[in-house]
């Protein structure tokens, strides 16, 4: 994954905290607990895929798939 790549992921996580309120609101959206949020939302982990449609609608379209997987998502 290249540095644009990375910044990418980084800003589209961003916005999906920035809809929601916080790194608890997403945790609380996807019915996951709020470290192993915190830990894919921040970069420290991958994010898995079972989440990643649920965060582009959380984003309201402003994030898409390549976004947050450019790794898996050609889009």
């Amino acid at each position: 994954m290249n540095y644009d790549d990375e910044m990418r992921k980084e800003q589209a996580a961003s916005k999906i905290i920035d809809k929601c309120g916080s790194v608890s609101a997403v945790a609380k959206k996807l019915a996951i607990s709020q470290p192993y949020a915190s830990n894919f939302l921040t970069g420290k982990r991958k994010i898995p895929i079972k989440y990643v449609k649920k965060l582009v609608d959380l984003s309201q379209g402003e994030v898409k798939k390549k976004d947050l997987r450019p790794d898996v998502y050609d889009d």
